[in-house]
């Protein structure tokens, strides 16, 4: 559907000699105007078009036009509104024709019934289709964002246009149709670490697509994905992808989304009915995904989940020298404020930047430059009061705090904190003779390293020790290139975009290889140069299997003595495994009846045994096997209806323990014996 707003200048008959509407004359319209509505939409089974009144008054009137048809003109929607005119018997002249989003038209159909212009605004948006979208008493929680793809609209700085966009611009350009037709040969993926640069990047491709007729029109709905895991539901993505018939649907996916622990937020993820609409609708409705540049399992995860379906990929550019540096100075001219050489020679010789990494490092430099060099009255009060405060502060640390057992974890957090603390108070604000920052996360699966260093990444942000707060996650594949020459340029561009952040590498033992000399050893050791490069601008988490981690400390004499801090998580207790059960369920709206906790500890008691038995990826596993007997049960007791208690509740008779395969277990040999 297409919605379009016609302004028409009001009919001089109505006007009365006070230059007023009258009262009598705006209810004698509204008359005509319902009965031409109700004629209107009792054809609505062969009617393409659907026309309103909305309002009028002196200076001008109002109507609105619902178009079916996707590849209608201008014209069409003028001759439109024109027999709606001659309908209500009114003389007006048509001045503008925009085009509006669905939900301006919804609420212009709601003034229209409180202007009696329609006669019930529930009725007529159902008629039409948009019942989820008009009755904000049953779908308040229906919240999405529409916008229109506008190349005059400019950012304001903007980033350089990726290589692989102008290749895909003029990919597009190659076919043109002689009007839209359902079918995409491909979607698309952009990744950027600056959310408006993606969406700069989106809107181009938009426009591109509009172009050859290959998008009907450039609406977009744009849905951020952690909106989508907290309140949206598969029927309702299927409404959205169908309202958006011959546009695009734009889905945000940024890294603090990926619920790869989410047994300790409770975020149930909703990858999979993201994946199933952007499937069953791929052939009518585009689908561009925003990812964060570093978010490459969670953009995996999507894939795997829409296996068939063809993928353009865009990347941000990265800039290098003397680029970089234009784009800092481009930055300075907007803040009106003069590059200096501090700021330049932070521009490192043969290193690459994306423009989120460069934004970064121009917004760390201003705030010191405005405190040295303008304000200068504030640079010892500022920061005179950054160590004042002798409490760790920040929503982070609250986070961390709310976290099922890790006590040991949470206690180390806090050390480390008073310990950067101290070392600012004691050096006068200096940090020349900070001891190294990093860390070695040591743990079994499933007991939450991941998420801890992301929290942590916020923490030092909140407190004063890092000036972003982001997280790059790599692990060997990131590092090790397939060519000689390359792990050490690929190595060095994880750490460039770590810059004021955690640079967390997972299962960091995989770098350690059987021969000496390997592309692992060249990635271990170019690690060990940028940590002490980047020691006071990056924080290195490595993390990974207890034993496996002594080995990987060995293998380079330098590795062990740059790192400050080990992290010891330690497998849940019974007690708390049944805690990340609550926190698990209660996340997905679901009670635990009283008798759950008597039949799960004995459970947990034996699974904990089991060596690598998965920890809290074990109760989410025991969790998604209670839902599935529980819809069993109700099925099976309630045929005529579920009462809402009894499908929110889970039982004691809803658990059963999981098979564990133990790693001790006897090992099958082939072969003959003597």
């Amino acid at each position: 559907m297409r919605f379009f707003k016609v302004t028409v200048t009001t009919d001089a008959r109505l006007i009365d000699n006070n230059g007023e509407v009258s009262n009598s004359s705006r209810r004698e319209f509204a008359r005509r105007a319902q009965l031409a509505n109700e004629d209107q939409t009792s054809h609505r089974s062969c009617c393409q078009c659907h026309v309103s009144f909305i309002g009028i008054d002196v200076g001008q009137s109002i109507l609105t036009v619902l178009c079916r048809d996707l590849d209608v003109s201008e014209g069409y929607v003028r001759r439109e509104a024109e027999k709606r005119l001659h309908a209500c018997a009114f003389n007006g002249e048509i001045t503008l024709i925009t085009e509006i989003t669905t939900t301006d038209f919804c609420s212009f159909i709601e003034e229209a019934t409180h202007c009696n212009f329609v006669n019930n605004s529930d009725r007529v948006m159902k008629q039409l289709g948009l019942e989820h979208f008009g009755n904000k008493r049953l779908f308040h929680r229906f919240d999405f964002d529409e916008y229109f793809a506008d190349k005059a609209k400019k950012s304001s700085v903007t980033a350089p246009v990726p290589q692989t966009l102008v290749d895909e611009t003029a990919r597009i350009k190659l076919v043109r149709r002689k009007k839209w037709l359902p079918g995409h040969p491909v979607h698309y993926t952009i990744s950027s670490d600056n959310l408006d640069d993606a969406k700069n990047q989106a809107e181009a491709l938009i426009l591109s697509l509009c172009g050859v007729k290959r998008l009907a029109h450039n609406r977009y709905c744009a849905i951020n994905y952690v909106d989508i895991c907290k309140e949206y539901a598969g029927e309702r993505l299927d409404e959205i992808y169908k309202l958006q018939k011959g546009g695009t649907v734009v889905i945000s996916v940024q890294k603090a989304t990926d619920d790869r622990e989410n047994y300790l937020t409770g975020n149930q993820s909703r990858a999979e009915e993201v994946c199933k609409a952007m499937m069953k609708f791929k052939n009518t409705t585009l689908t561009i995904f925003l990812f964060s540049l570093d978010s490459t399992e969670l953009r995996q995860k999507f894939f795997q989940a829409m296996d068939g379906v063809s993928f353009v990929h865009i990347k941000d550019a990265v800039m290098f020298d003397d680029n970089a540096r234009t784009f800092l100075c481009a930055l300075c001219r907007e803040s009106a404020v003069k590059a200096t050489s501090s700021l330049m020679t932070k521009i490192k010789p043969d290193t690459g930047y994306t423009a989120g990494e460069l934004r970064t490092i121009f917004d760390c430099w201003l705030d010191e430059h405005l405190k040295e060099n303008i304000f200068k009255q504030y640079g010892a009060a500022a920061q005179t009061m950054s160590v004042a405060s002798n409490g760790h502060i920040g929503n982070a640390i609250r986070e961390l705090d709310g976290l099922v057992g890790l006590s040991e974890t949470k206690t180390l957090v806090r050390e480390i904190l008073d310990f950067h603390k101290a070392i600012k108070l004691f050096a006068d604000g200096s940090t020349q003779n900070r001891p190294a920052m990093h860390m070695v996360f040591s743990g079994n699966p499933g007991t939450a390293k991941t998420t801890v260093a992301r929290i942590v990444a916020r923490i030092l942000k909140e407190n004063g020790v890092l000036t972003n707060g982001h997280m790059v996650e790599v692990g060997r594949s990131n590092l090790v290139g397939q060519f000689v020459g390359w792990t050490a340029v690929q190595t060095k561009k994880a750490f460039s975009r770590a810059v004021g952040g955690v640079l967390f590498i997972d299962e960091a033992y995989s770098l350690v290889d059987d021969k000496s000399g390997s592309f692992g050893d060249e990635a271990i050791n170019t690690i060990v140069q940028e940590m002490e490069n980047q020691r006071d601008n990056v924080v290195v988490i490595f993390a990974g299997y207890p034993d496996k981690m002594e080995e990987f400390l060995k293998k380079n004499p330098g590795l062990r003595s740059r790192i400050g801090f080990h992290v010891n998580f330690p497998d849940y207790s019974p007690s708390e495994l049944y805690d990340v059960l609550g926190v698990l369920a209660d996340g997905t709206g679901l009670k635990l009846d009283t008798g759950v906790r008597e039949k799960l500890l004995p459970i947990f008691e034996t699974a904990s045994k089991v060596p690598d038995f998965g920890n809290g990826r074990y109760v989410r596993n025991l969790l998604e096997k209670a839902r599935m007997r529980q819809a069993s049960r109700l099925i099976k007791a309630h045929t005529s209806g579920i009462p809402d208690k009894a499908f929110k509740t889970l039982v004691a008779d809803d658990f059963e323990s999981l098979r564990l395969a133990s790693t001790t277990s006897s090992i099958r040999r082939m072969g003959f014996s003597a």
